[in-house]
């Protein structure tokens, strides 16, 4: 019997967004969710990234979805395909290893398989949600549930 996956981040499971609110610091800077670091490390710096104005102002953005919305219309730094799992890897990891109660909830997730389901169409990220027959599959990379099992695991191995 195989146990049933988490497929959506929402009601008890919101806490695994990107957009829920979890402050964490990363190099002398406070974001206030995963989604701020995520679009704010998509601008392309020179020099030091808190005196960028456009990085400054995707970190205070008032909500992830400004957040994002501001990270839509950067010059995105060229390098950014090479490392843009690496930077959502390390935003899960700030997340839950900053915050204890949040790490213990994702490890009480068990061995459920983590899915991104959404119905936008993210296929990169997530795993876009089609309902056929009454059933619901789930296709796509789903990066951010692999990086939030990953993270589980870590935490398990190192608590």
């Amino acid at each position: 019997m195989t146990t049933k996956p988490i497929a959506h981040f929402i009601g008890p499971y919101s806490f695994l967004s990107n957009f829920y609110g979890a402050p964490f610091k990363a190099d002398g800077i406070t974001y206030p969710t995963n989604e701020h670091y995520f679009q704010a490390h998509k601008v392309l710096t020179i020099g030091r990234k808190h005196e960028n104005l456009h990085f400054r102002r995707i970190v205070k953005a008032a909500t992830p979805k400004e957040a994002k919305s501001l990270g839509r219309h950067v010059k995105i730094r060229p390098d950014w395909e090479e490392v843009r799992l690496e930077v959502m890897r390390q935003a899960v990891a700030y997340k839950f290893e900053q915050d204890e109660l949040l790490g213990t909830r994702l490890m009480m997730t068990g061995e459920k398989e983590l899915i991104e389901g959404n119905n936008y169409n993210d296929k990169y990220w997530g795993a876009a949600c089609v309902e056929r027959n009454g059933e619901h599959r789930h296709h796509g990379k789903n990066w951010l549930g692999w990086l939030l099992m990953a993270e589980r695991a870590h935490l398990r191995a190192t608590r």
